[in-house]
């Protein structure tokens, strides 16, 4: 059982966080995004069309650091959105005005804050654009909306966004709610984490982001070489986090133990019913539903004042 002393979990007063609301502003941004999301990419044919910011750009690019190539700095085929800042400062600005089949050097430096063996160090990267595509953009409109989504009309598309947006910002609220909640308790509350318990925490995030990264045929540490930094590195930012995190769980479990909020079969099936899903973790489900009763019991225990 963790150590936790001075847990004090009811009749304390926290503020209430903003409530944000949907603006009329944010459906016609979010309309707008639509919009361009819908644009055509259409392949360039003239030869003397000089490459622009939102091109899409398929190229070769070769990395020398004192006139040799350096591991993960060539590629083939690569597209590369201009203006999206991609790649390190001052790549994408140098490649402006490119042509198709153009070559050309761009002499630049990493960054300060880069990989270990990289940082601060001048390169030349040798770059060969073999295609260029642009966006065409399209008009809005009802056809657009039918066309690309369920829905029958902008309207519709309006009022569907308007409420998911309503759900999300409401949920954003309980969230904060709960955040609010826990690191007021954390103030008070000493609970003992020991290393190994944080080792695990950053283990597991690193593992959840290898799942995620297996899609795009990456491993850790090249989405690390990539973004300029090392697992190990990284490990490090995380660990106050992750320390953090654990005291978080492991407060919220005590509170459940001590008012017997463990969420019951019953309770589970309930839950689960209607549910076409094979193969699901009740486990799984019962601990989900087990954190949320704590939470809302920690709401409905405690004060709520306006900022």
């Amino acid at each position: 059982m963790a150590f936790i002393k001075n847990l004090q979990y009811k009749d304390l007063t926290f503020k209430l966080p903003p409530y944000k609301k949907v603006t009329d502003e944010e459906v016609e941004a979010e309309l707008e995004r639509f919009r361009l999301s819908q644009s055509e990419e259409v392949e360039i044919t003239d030869p003397n069309y000089e490459l622009k910011n939102g091109d899409i750009a398929n190229i070769y690019f070769c990395g020398y650091l004192n006139g040799e190539k350096f591991e993960g700095g060539e590629a083939d085929n690569y597209d590369l959105t201009i203006g999206a800042h991609q790649f390190i400062e001052g790549f994408e600005e140098k490649m402006l005005g490119m042509k198709i089949g153009e070559t050309k050097d761009l002499d630049l430096a990493f960054p300060e804050n880069y990989v270990e063996h990289l940082a601060g160090k001048p390169v030349t990267f040798k770059v060969t654009v073999h295609k260029i595509k642009t966006k065409k953009e399209v008009e809005l409109s009802d056809e657009l909306v039918k066309k690309a989504t369920k829905m029958q009309s902008i309207e519709e598309f309006k009022a569907g966004y308007r409420a998911y947006a309503s759900e999300k910002y409401a949920q954003e609220y309980v969230s904060l709610k709960n955040e609010a909640i826990l690191n007021g308790l954390l103030q008070n509350a000493e609970v003992e984490v020991t290393k190994d318990m944080v080792d695990a925490q950053i283990n597991t995030m690193f593992s959840q982001l290898e799942k995620d990264l297996t899609q795009y045929g990456m491993t850790v540490d090249q989405y690390f070489e990539m973004m300029g930094s090392t697992k190990e590195i990284e490990a490090e930012g995380l660990r106050e986090k992750a320390k953090e995190n654990i005291k978080k769980v492991l407060i919220i479990e005590r509170v459940m133990e001590l008012e017997n909020l463990i969420a019951s079969d019953e309770e589970v099936e309930e839950f689960l019913k209607g549910n076409t899903f094979e193969n699901i973790d009740k486990e799984g489900v019962k601990t989900s539903l087990s954190y949320t009763k704590t939470l809302q019991f920690l709401d409905k225990n405690n004060k709520w004042v306006a900022e």
